[in-house]
This record gives structure tokens, sequence and C-alpha cells, in this order.
């Protein structure tokens, strides 16, 4: 009976809200709470067999998504460390590459290896598969005669370094019955391309492997190498009658990266093995609970919102961003997540533009991980610089970066050599990171250099022309460059290169002085003389850069970005006309994130009927039951984190009408098309931690007392300082103790001290 609980709770793990709910509540108040929990968890998953068996589907909801058909769309399970799509070939570990950087062939690329763990049972019939989303897992149901079997994978939230798949069979029926589990034959388990297999061992059917990547990325650096083990799955099972059997699949495995396992490939495969079998004694309750646990401690941050369609892909898109990182693997995010090799695993712009915003929002610690990986690597960005023509300073980060910090783009595109916008978009990621948690240490320690050096290699890479009027004044432009439209190369003034090189010089002097900190006076000066053309026509346009051709294809957002995210000083009828005209002229079949710039533009607009069109085509590549995000609706890359990213900020930054300043943030909060309730729970700002709910007339605030951050660390509130809301400008402020309602119109949140005297207790209601 034991084991019988232990594998009903697996189903659990597709358990509704309140279960996870009422475990964290309950977590202080054990034994009693947790055994409550257990019984309900058993209920509830006896419930969904009945379901599945007897009654009518089980149906999908925001947090769990329900397939009864197959689909070419399969969700991944991860942890930030590892992660695989499931039911596919292979395994993913975040910084373990191979291939040279500068082959034109088999360039470096994520390394891929053989996932032999999955079990399948011979013959059985499925009938339905779920992604819990709140809870991490992922699980299939299916029927082999009289026996019921459930198939449970997820990668383990808590302990990075593992990947659990459990088979729980319950024979129904009134005689024995006997399985087959096996693994796909059609997998090599042992050969890859990207590996070299170094030792192969098997101990009381636990299989222990060491392997290195097959080349460098750089041609004098040591092999990366990793061990890892993993359960033999090929066996035969007699279920009795009546019986329950459970099935624990392990896969672990560590490399010999920096803070990871040994540097020597031996140690390091004899702490897997030890590891590996400590693992294999835990019970399954036992890995599945501190699994859980961690994702609730993740999900006190997150959106919430009333709407069928809506929801659901929030969620969906929230959980495969957060699927891919965690606070303590210093990595970063690749278009394609950490479970594809898609665009070689490499990672671009596409972090810090697209899908960093939310993740510093609500998770800060995360997002600084993010940072953390550039920052790492600043030589080979100053490398980098300094190999052009004109031999550039300061810091010039790669377009495509994996291992050492490099430029890894194939050498038969020209981005790598022109898309010189990556180090401003790095600088506005800090910018943003920074206004939101006020961490003038992490600044100073942490992300001065990295900011200093790439203010000062845009200083070095502008080029200063005087005005043909004949008069004293000039400009500063930037020639020969590849803005977010990779449709135009080698062009001169692009209009994002040169917005968020400004953006980027300002901040530097804005922060550098205020810190007093080296900077450059001639910082300011050329943010404020950075050319941006207009058309000549009417209505007049931003050019996208210097003698483009008016109604030339776009293939994404590029103009539109100077509104949002990077808010250049424009008059709205200008931005309106930026907005109008290259929504008319972006590729249908570009990058699923373009729309979602638009849309956030619109709501700041007050044009919303505009806005909704643009939100619907921000998921148009969205696809089947689990909401796996596609590039483009022709294609293109899978597990699409950049697409994700974007549609989210539509609700971080879109309807909340949020935006970060240097000593305050500004919301103006607005409720999507059908929808009644819009909450942004964990806010994170300057060490407090809020929830934003957004009604038809009203808004309320309510501080976290106590949380934890991503790391499970518990925390409390700081205790000498206070939300406040200004609702007019100037006014006295509103301190926020506890919970707060006001009638839904803009209004700026600051910290104050504990002094001020406009005290809310618990809860205020200004109409």
């Amino acid at each position: 009976n034991a084991e019988y609980m232990g594998g009903r709770r697996v189903a659990d793990m597709m358990g509704s809200e309140e279960q996870s709910k009422m475990k964290q509540r309950s977590r202080a108040k054990k034994p009693f709470f947790a055994m409550l929990f257990v019984a309900i968890g058993l209920v509830f998953c006896m419930a969904i067999y009945s379901a599945f068996h007897t009654g009518p589907r089980l149906q999908s909801t925001p947090n769990l998504l329900v397939a009864y058909d197959e689909t070419d769309h399969l969700p991944y399970v991860g942890n930030g460390y590892l992660a695989t799509i499931v039911e596919s070939d292979t395994i993913h570990i975040a910084g373990f590459y191979s291939g040279s950087g500068i082959a034109a062939d088999d360039a470096s690329h994520r390394a891929a290896i053989p996932s032999c763990f999955n079990p399948m049972v011979h013959n059985a019939k499925r009938s339905a598969c779920a992604l819990a989303i709140e809870k991490g897992t992922y699980s299939c149901f299916s029927e082999f005669k009289s026996v019921s079997i459930n198939q449970t994978i997820f990668a383990h939230r808590d302990n990075r370094h593992l990947l659990v798949h459990a088979l729980t069979m319950q024979n129904e029926g009134p005689t024995s019955v006997t399985l087959q589990i096996q693994r796909d034959e059609k997998i090599d388990c042992f050969s890859s391309d990207d590996l070299h297999f170094s030792s192969v061992s098997e101990e009381n059917g636990d299989i222990f492997v060491l392997v290195s990547n097959a080349e460098p990325e750089r041609e004098k650096d040591p092999l990366t190498w990793v061990a890892y083990a993993f359960t033999n799955v090929t066996q035969q099972v007699t279920i009795p009658s009546n019986t329950s059997v459970e099935l624990v699949f392990h896969f672990y495995a560590k490399t010999n990266l920096p803070n990871d396992g040994s540097s020597n490939k031996y140690r390091l495969m004899s702490e897997v093995k030890n590891e590996y079998k400590n693992i294999r004694q835990q019970k399954l309750l036992s890995l599945l609970d501190s699994h859980i646990d961690a994702w609730v401690t993740l999900w006190q941050s997150g959106i919430d919102i009333d709407h069928a369609v809506l929801a659901p892909i929030v969620n969906a898109s929230l959980y495969a961003i957060l699927s891919s990182v965690r606070k303590d693997w210093i990595w970063s995010l690749s278009p394609g997540s950490l479970s594809t090799s898609a665009y070689e695993g490499h990672v671009f712009w596409d972090c810090e533009t697209w899908m960093f915003p939310t993740i510093a929002v609500l998770y800060p610690d995360i997002a600084q991980t993010l940072l953390q990986y550039r920052f790492d690597r600043v030589d080979e960005a100053a490398k980098k610089a300094r190999s052009y023509k004109r031999r550039y300073k300061g810091y010039m980060f790669p377009w495509e970066s994996s291992v050492t910090g490099m430029e890894v783009g194939p050498v038969a595109f020209p981005s790598g050599a022109n898309e010189h916008h990556i180090s401003g978009d790095i600088a506005f990621a800090i910018k943003q990171l920074y206004y939101l948690t006020r961490n003038e240490k992490w600044m100073r320690e942490d992300a001065w250099d990295a900011l200093h050096g790439i203010c000062t290699f845009i200083e070095s890479r502008v080029t200063y022309v005087k005005a043909e009027s004949g008069h004293d004044d000039y400009y500063y432009s930037v020639i020969g460059v590849m803005g977010a439209d990779e449709f135009a190369d080698n062009v001169t003034d692009n209009a994002f290169t040169n917005g968020v090189f400004a953006t980027a010089l300002r901040f530097c002097s804005e922060v550098g002085s205020s810190l007093n900190l080296s900077i450059s006076a001639n910082w300011s000066i050329i943010a404020d003389r950075l050319r941006f053309p207009l058309s000549k026509t009417s209505p007049v346009v931003h050019l996208e850069y210097e003698n483009y051709k008016l109604y030339s294809k776009v293939k994404q957002a590029d103009v539109v970005l100077l509104g949002f995210p990077l808010e250049l000083p424009m008059e709205n009828q200008l931005r309106q006309n930026d907005l109008n005209f290259y929504s008319t002229v972006t590729d249908p079949n570009g990058p699923a994130m373009t729309f979602s710039m638009h849309a956030i533009s619109w709501l700041e607009l007050k044009d919303t009927a505009k806005a909704s069109a643009d939100l619907l085509k921000s998921y148009r590549t969205v696809q089947g039951p689990f909401h796996v995000w596609v590039e483009s609706l022709s294609g293109g890359a899978n597990q699409f984190l950049t697409g994700a990213g974007g549609f989210l900020q539509i609700f971080t930054f879109g309807y909340t009408g949020m935006r970060l300043r240097e000593d305050h943030l500004l919301f103006d909060p607005q409720l999507p098309p059908d929808s009644t309730r819009l909450s942004v729970r964990g806010i994170h700002y300057s060490g407090l931690k809020f929830d934003l709910i957004i009604y038809s007339s009203t808004v309320t605030l309510t501080l976290q007392q106590h949380h934890h951050n991503s790391n499970g660390k518990h925390v409390q509130q700081p205790v000498d300082i206070n939300l406040c809301i200004y609702m007019e400008f100037p006014s006295d402020p509103v301190i926020v103790r506890e919970s707060i309602t006001i009638s839904r119109s803009s209004f700026m949140v600051k910290i104050c001290s504990k002094n001020s005297t406009h005290v809310v207790d618990k809860e205020l209601k200004m109409q």
C-alpha cells in the first residue's frame, strides 16, 4: 500500500491550484496537514483515473494542459541546467557545447546527449497526456489489458542534475498481467557526433557513462567532460491481480564546468556514481515533494488573467522560460530554449530584449544570473572590438555567443559582423534590472565594468559628421550595420541601433554621475546628436535607416522599438505614424514577437482597438494543446522563447502600463479585451515584493509580507522602507502596509521611509 500511495501521488502532479496552495500554507503545520494533503491528493487522482476510464474526459485548465490526440508540438521539461522535449531522443545541458567557434561547418553548437531512459510499455494504448504547469510535470495515461498505466516525467527543480521518469501500473483485473518495458530501439545510446565516449559501464541495471565534447570552441581549450548515469529501461514486469507496481527511472548528470562537478574526469565520474546511487534510494514521493515545493516557490510570482484563451498561453509561456533558467547556474537563454539545438543553442539579443524584461520584474535574482553570463565573458567582447579595422575600444559583445563569449555566428552570414546593437541591448537590460533593484553594490562590483565597456565601445563606434548646411551643426552616425530588421545589411543610421546606443550612453552618464564613477563627457553629447532620419513624405515616419526605400518589406520590429521598449522622446503623432506604416510593411511570416511591441505601443497611445488586433497577432504561432511557441507562421525554431517573452511583456508592461524610472515606477493600468481581472504577482521593486491586480474600475496593490526568492531562501520585507503610491503629481503619498485599493487610473509607486505619516494599516479604498 505504501508503494501504491506513492504511485498514485504521481498522478497528483496533475492536481489543482488549490492543492498546491494548501501545500504551501500547511508547510509549517506538519505532520497533520501534510497527511491531509496527501489524502486529498489520493482522492483527487482517483477521480482522474475514474474520469479517464469510466466518465467524462479531463478538461484543460489554465494550469493543466490536456491532449487526447497526438501532436507534433510536444512540451519540454527542464530546470535551467538540463532539459528534454518529452518523448524525444536527446537531453541538453546548459553550457555543454561541441564544435569550433570559427568553423564554417559543424561550428559550436549545443551538444546532444542521447536520451535512453524513456520507458515505453509495449502495445499499451494511450488515452491522454497532460502538462501540469504549476508543478513542472508531464504525465501520460495508457492501458494494456486490465492494467492502467501512468507515466510521468519531470526535471527536478531543486536538484538540477536530475531527471525522473516514473511508471505506475495498476492491475484492476482478476489475473496477473505481464508487461514488457522497453526503450526506443532506434536511439543509439552510445554514439553521437557531438561526443567522445570515454567509458560505459553497467552495475545492477544502472548505466554509467563518461563523455566529452567532440571539439572545444577554441583550439587550445580543454574538453568539457560530462559524467552521467541512467536506469536501464528494458525489463519485464508481472503485475498480480488488484496490485500496483511502481518503477522509477533516473537520469543524473554533472559536468566539469566551473561551479559544478570535479574538474578531474575520473573524480567527476565517481561523484556521479555516488550521488546517483543515493538518489536511487529516495522514494518517488520524496523526490516529487521537493520538486513541487521548488515550483511552488517560483509561482509566488506570475501572471493571472480571467480569459479562457489567454490564461493558458500566458502560463505556458512563463513555464517555458522558467524551465530554461535557474538562479544557481550562470547561463543565458537561447531562442529555442534549453530543450533544443535551434540556432545551435546560442545566446542572442533575444534574451536581453525579449525574454529578460519579464524575468527582471518577477525574478530579479534569475535576471542577475542572465547578465552575469555576459559579465563573465567581457574578455572576448574586448577582443572582438579590437578585431575590426578601426580597432574599436571597450566591449563589443558577439551577436551569437556560447561557451567562451567569442563570436560563433555562422561565417556565411553577416549578422555576426554587423549586428552591433547587441551591446546596447545588454546595456539596456542592465538599466532595467538596476531601476528595479536599486542595487548599488551590484552595479559597482558586477555590472559597471561591462556597462562602462559597452559605452566606451559605442563612443569609438560612432562617426562624427559635419552637417552639410554650412552651419556649425554636426551629428553622429553609425555606419555599416545590420539592425533588428535582418533584411537590411550594411546600412547607415539604423533606427533601432542608434536608439539603443543613445539609451545606453544616457544611462552610463546617469548612473556614473550618481555613483561617482568614471565616465566620458562625450557620452551624453553623442546620445543627443545621434541621427534618426525622417521621411520627406506625409505622414512623416522614421526611416528605418538612411536611404530606406518606403514600402520595402522589413523582417521584424525595428523602428517601432523606439517607442517601446526604448521610450525615445517623440511626438505621439510621429509614433502613431511609425506604427501604422511599419505594420503594413512587416513580413507577416516574420518572427513571432514583433506584434507584441505594436500592441504595447497602441495601449500607451490609448488605441485599444488596434492594441487588441495586435494582441491577437502576437500569439498566432502558438501550436497545439500544450501551447508550444513556433518562430513564425511558416515554421522555424520550435520552443521559441523569444515569442513567449515578447508576448509576456504585453501583460507585464502593456496592460499594467508599467514603466521603469530611476527612482519610481509608473503604472497606467488597463484590462485585456473580454476580461475582468488581470493580476501580476510578485513584482520586485527595491527589495519589496507586491501583487498588482487590475479590475474594471479599481486596482489593488498587496505586499507579499513574507516570501521566498527563486532559490527557495526565505526573505522578509525590509523593515525600514515602505511602498508609497502617488495618485497625482505632486501629492502626498499613500503608504501600503498590507493592501490598498484605488480607482483605476495612472499612478506612481516609490520607495519611502517608515517615517512618512500617510499610513494605510490594512486597506484603504480611494474612489
